[in-house]
């Protein structure tokens, strides 16, 4: 219809270029509409996919725990076995979850969580500003790795010596009253950045 107008004959005649005016205002509106739709949509997906991506490389498509919240799982290896033989599983690896306290200094304390894992996320290793992820002796110490938010407020680096205190678990996950926590001490052996605030200020 508008095109009949636009280069048809009605649209030559007189009178009629007000209307051909409103056609392309109104034809170009659309265009551009459609346009910004679609880039925003591309953009969305975009981003989507890549916070998806970080999230699942931090941590798994599946997190299996206990019933009651910080209680360990009881089955250990029979149930990497079976979880191992299910479609669509690909890896299965046991993990450590805590939150602990945080030292490097009287001034600089801080609360946070513990990841203990047997193997290093792949992810992360492409993610580390500094360090890296292999572990060596050191007088008994381990290394661990915090994010870039957590060693920016407590001003870690490479090599720095910390300390952890965890409070003992008692039964469902309560923290046992009048016992002392147990303490720790790690080196910092490198420092990760997911561009994820949740995560590099808290892991």
């Amino acid at each position: 219809m508008s095109l009949r107008y636009l280069w048809g004959a009605e649209g030559r005649e007189e009178g009629r270029s007000f209307l051909r005016f409103i056609i392309y205002v109104a034809i170009g509106g659309v265009t551009l509409g459609v346009t910004a739709l679609l880039l925003a949509l591309a953009i969305v997906r975009g981003f989507s996919e890549e916070i998806e991506e970080k999230i699942v490389g931090f941590g798994a498509h599946v997190q299996v725990s206990s019933y009651v919240q910080d209680d360990p799982l009881e089955q250990g290896t029979s149930l990497q076995a079976q979880l191992r033989q299910m479609d669509g599983v690909s890896s299965v690896s046991p993990v450590i979850e805590q939150p602990v306290l945080l030292r490097r200094s009287r001034e600089a304390i801080d609360g946070v969580v513990l990841l203990g894992m047997d193997q290093f996320p792949s992810y992360l290793e492409t993610r580390l500003m500094a360090g890296g992820t292999t572990f060596p002796g050191d007088g008994g110490r381990p290394g661990l790795v915090v994010g870039q938010e957590l060693a920016t407020r407590l001003g870690l680096d490479v090599g720095d010596r910390v300390t952890l205190f965890a409070l003992q678990q008692g039964e469902a996950g309560m923290a046992m009253r009048g016992q002392r926590p147990r303490v720790k001490q790690f080196r910092v052996r490198g420092v990760y950045d997911t561009s994820l605030q949740d995560i590099d200020e808290v892991y």
